[in-house]
């Protein structure tokens, strides 16, 4: 009898031994996004609904809503080396991601903006499927061709700071003071941005808009002032010192 207790252990040790590795294994491969810098209050919705506050290193996964505070950002490094910082007041709702170095075809990056804004510099998937990116706010789709550039969704809420960024040689307008919709400034690369069955392109340094309406998107003539002079957002670590 006691060879037979003794036997046993070895196999439930090695049973465990294995149950854990599996769970391990499973939570490393559901792993989208990595929170390598963040500030203020920033919580993690994930896919069964449960809560929690996020901090460096935390693992995010897909099927996530991120959602950042009033004075807070999240800055999240992705597995293929994609980065985005999520500003202040910020709805993000990360729908999928997956990358293998060896499977470019089952490459898939899916994310939602909600609310607020965030500024992406892409990674691998980007450059070499860019097909396999889907980012869309409220109602606009937003396709990339490996590139840097920041994404902002005002709803009557983006005027104080309009105001704020608004200089002498570039005061505030009517339509970015007050307008809402998405806004979209390309800091380097080409980014399309495509609403109601029309499309815009924009290169490095050109800023466009889409309004609530579902209305075609429109290329402005300045990049707007609710995505000027925003420091957070111009310390991406492939552009340390760039500025929006």
């Amino acid at each position: 009898m006691r060879r037979r207790r003794a036997f046993r252990l070895p196999l439930l040790q090695a049973a465990l031994a294995m149950l854990l590795w599996s769970l391990a294994a499973a939570t490393h491969a559901e792993t989208a996004a990595t929170v390598t810098e963040i500030a203020g209050m920033v919580a993690e919705t994930d896919a069964a609904g449960r809560t929690r506050v996020l901090a460096i290193q935390s693992a995010v996964a897909s099927g996530s809503v991120l959602r950042t505070a009033a004075d807070s950002h999240a800055r999240l490094k992705f597995g293929d080396g994609t980065d985005v910082v999520l500003r202040p007041d910020t709805e993000f709702r990360l729908d999928r991601f997956r990358f293998e170095p060896a499977k470019p075809e089952d490459d898939n990056f899916a994310v939602r903006l909600i609310k607020g804004g965030f500024r992406q510099v892409t990674g691998l998937l980007a450059k070499r499927n860019p097909r396999a990116m889907d980012i869309r706010a409220a109602g606009a789709t937003i396709g990339i061709r490996g590139t840097d550039f920041a994404v902002r969704i005002c709803e009557d809420d983006c005027g104080g700071d309009a105001a704020a960024a608004a200089t002498p040689a570039a005061p505030a307008g009517p339509a970015s003071e007050e307008r809402s919709g998405v806004y979209v400034l390309v800091h380097d690369g080409l980014v399309s941005v495509a609403q109601a069955g029309a499309d815009i392109l924009l290169a490095k340094g050109q800023a466009g808009f889409a309004d609530m309406n579902d209305g075609p998107p429109r290329t402005l003539g300045a990049p707007p002032p609710v995505l000027r002079n925003d420091d957070l957002l111009g310390r991406t670590p492939a552009r340390q010192g760039c500025t929006p």
